[in-house]
């Protein structure tokens, strides 16, 4: 369904995720789990191809570029028929959290139905009659209509579930969703399309709530005439211990974008000690002494050249901290 890609956990490398059809609910995952024929799965084995698992995956990364799955270890595995994962700190805390879309018109696995509706069939029907008796079956399907899940970032790898916490866990069948600021208050807001029902406004309350302990950083980035947005640009927020990477990239989740203002959240500490900039072409620019709560533009012409930025070296980092 959809992916979204994002530093979740704060080391510098981008990890992944992916969404699926594994449902939370046993009974629902037994009646759309076909039985698995022993003869067909032998040959797949033998002509090379791999076991195919129906879940949430979360890719982590390491440093030596290998990717190791863990949506089990993390617990985001099972949001049943999943369409957009979007990564976004959602409480300001500084580390991303994970919403997740979901919901369909028509059951169409429930295999006791489909079963059913395959022997009342009549064979000697006429095409126009069996297409008749086709969309009286699809209508009589049930609908997949669950609550949004909402996955809070616990910091150690693993998340959360705070579905029932942070929203009101209200039914729906959405698919397409964006993280945004719709009121500037400084926290994410989230957009959702449903089918057959008006789109879902979740009002983020973080900041509203506490002033203290959700402190945010909002940034925008002016690149080059042809590439405005900065597509491509890595940023690095360095705030104490804790390093935050983001990118430019608007097109997250299932066939949405995101706004382009990129959201860090600095949690109960407001002093940022410096960020960083990495443009697509190899150029870099380095910015201290930044103001919280507030948004910033960044401008590619206040970068340095690439030959400029080889002075940095292997020491950049040491110099930003």
């Amino acid at each position: 369904m959809g992916i979204d890609v994002a530093d979740y956990n704060n080391d510098g490398l981008l990890d992944l995720v992916e969404v699926d059809m594994f449902p939370e609910s046993n009974m629902h995952n037994k009646t759309m789990t076909p039985a698995m024929n022993y003869n067909n799965q032998n040959m797949r084995f033998h002509l090379g191809y791999m076991p195919q698992y129906v879940r949430n995956t979360l890719q982590l990364r390491d440093n030596a570029s290998n990717f190791s799955e863990i949506g089990r270890l993390a617990g985001i595995q099972k949001t049943d028929w999943s369409w957009a994962p979007l990564f976004a700190d959602l409480d300001n805390d500084g580390n991303k959290d994970l919403f997740i879309s979901n919901g369909y018109d028509r059951d169409i696995t429930d295999l006791d139905f489909l079963n059913y509706a395959q022997s009342t069939r009549n064979p000697y029907s006429t095409n126009k009659v069996k297409e008749k008796r086709t969309l009286e079956v699809l209508d009589k399907l049930p609908p997949i209509d669950l609550p949004n899940y909402f996955y809070k970032n616990s910091g150690n790898l693993t998340f959360e579930d705070v579905t029932g916490k942070w929203a009101t866990g209200e039914k729906s069948m959405s698919n397409g969703a964006v993280y945004v600021d719709l009121d500037l208050d400084g926290d994410l807001d989230i957009v959702t399309n449903n089918i057959n029902q008006e789109a879902f406004v979740y009002k983020n309350q973080s900041v509203d709530k506490s002033k203290t302990d959700a402190h945010f950083l909002r940034l925008k980035l002016k690149g080059p005439s042809n590439n405005p947005d900065g597509i491509g640009a890595s940023i690095y927020l360095y705030q104490g211990n804790r390093t935050q990477r983001s990118e430019p990239n608007p097109v997250r989740g299932y066939l949405s974008s995101v706004d382009y203002v990129l959201h860090f959240g600095l949690g109960f500490n407001d002093d940022i000690h410096s960020l960083k900039i990495d443009w697509p072409d190899g150029r870099v620019q380095i910015v201290k002494k930044i103001k919280a709560n507030s948004l910033h533009t960044m401008y590619y012409t206040n970068a340095k050249t690439s030959k400029e930025s080889k002075d940095f070296g292997n020491k950049t980092l040491e110099l930003l901290r």
